[in-house]
């Protein structure tokens, strides 16, 4: 279940079992559905994997006993287990808290790079 308040515009989910791109409709009619309690389940978020990195751009640059580093352009992430980080380069080390699904990586990147993922 994903907290409506965590999507935006531009957000993959899953609804229906099938991935879509949210848009301004879709927002409106989650909100509608939570303030008036209908049920949500048909809303589920896209858990982010390798195969998913993949798809939204990011390729594999570096594998390692600590996980794996992925890169799209000068953004890097860190895959261990099923949590994905930033990854400062420079530094060596993640910055901030993990996340895995790809609507919390894609809010992440809008704020932090002003950068807009989308699915190939």
């Amino acid at each position: 279940m994903i907290d409506i308040k965590e999507l935006r515009v531009g957000n993959y989910v899953y609804i229906n079992n099938r991935i879509v791109k949210v848009e301004v409709e879709d927002l409106v009619e989650l909100k509608a559905a939570c303030r008036y309690g209908r049920d949500t389940e048909f809303l589920r978020p896209v858990l982010l994997s390798p195969a998913t990195l993949q798809k939204i751009g990011f390729s594999r640059v570096c594998e390692t006993t600590s996980g794996d580093l992925y890169s799209k352009g000068d953004i890097y992430v860190k895959v261990v287990g099923n949590a994905v980080s930033l990854y400062i380069v420079d530094l060596g080390t993640a910055c901030g808290e993990s996340f895995s699904y790809l609507h919390q990586l894609q809010n992440v990147l809008s704020s932090l790079y002003h950068v807009e993922l989308t699915l190939e």
